[in-house]
C-alpha cells in the first residue's frame, strides 16, 4: 500500500510541475511575441508626421489613430484581424464598408478587419481618422495574429 500511495504523490507532483512549466513557457511566448502600442499622429515643429503614445484622441476632424505591434523577428507574412468597438453608433463607416474592407456589426457599433500582410521592419500597423459624427466616449480595438489575441487597447475620443 505505501508504494502505490508514493507513486501516486509522485505523478500527482510531476503533472503539477508539468502543467505549472507549460504555463510558463505559454505566459513567455505571449510575452515575447511582440509589443504594441496605441496613439495618434500629430505634427511635430518642423510639420512632419510624429506617432505620440496616448490612450486619449482628441474629436478633430482627420486626427489620425491607430496601433501598431511589433513581432518578434521570422515573421515575414501574417493574417491579422482588428475588432473596433465605439461606444455608440457611428454617423458612418465610409467607404470601407462599402468596399468590402471592413465587417460591421448588426448594431453598427463594431468594425471588423482583416488583413494578410507581408511584416515589413518587424511592424505590422492600421489607423483611422475620427470623422464627423463619431461618438465621444470608451473604445476599445483587440488586435489578433493568426488566430491569436496579442493585444486590446483602451481608448476614449474626447473634446479638447
Amino acid at each position: 500500500m505505501t508504494n502505490k500511495y508514493l507513486l501516486w504523490v509522485v505523478s500527482f507532483v510531476l503533472v503539477l510541475l508539468s502543467n505549472e512549466a507549460m504555463a510558463s513557457v505559454s505566459k513567455q511566448t505571449k510575452e515575447q511575441f511582440h509589443t504594441g502600442v496605441f496613439g495618434i499622429i500629430t505634427i511635430n515643429h518642423e510639420g512632419k508626421e510624429k506617432f505620440e503614445i496616448t490612450n486619449t484622441v482628441p474629436f478633430v476632424k482627420g486626427q489620425s489613430f491607430g496601433w501598431i505591434i511589433t513581432l518578434i523577428p521570422g515573421f515575414t507574412k501574417v493574417k491579422w484581424k482588428e475588432v473596433l468597438e465605439l461606444p455608440a453608433r457611428p454617423e458612418t463607416w465610409g467607404p470601407g464598408e462599402a468596399s468590402g474592407e471592413h465587417d460591421i456589426s448588426e448594431n453598427r457599433k463594431t468594425s471588423i478587419t482583416a488583413k494578410e500582410v507581408v511584416v515589413e521592419g518587424g511592424n505590422i500597423q492600421n489607423f483611422w481618422s475620427v470623422t464627423e459624427g463619431d461618438p465621444l466616449g470608451d473604445y476599445v480595438i483587440r488586435v489578433y495574429v493568426n488566430d491569436l489575441l496579442l493585444d486590446t487597447f483602451h481608448f476614449k475620443v474626447m473634446r479638447r
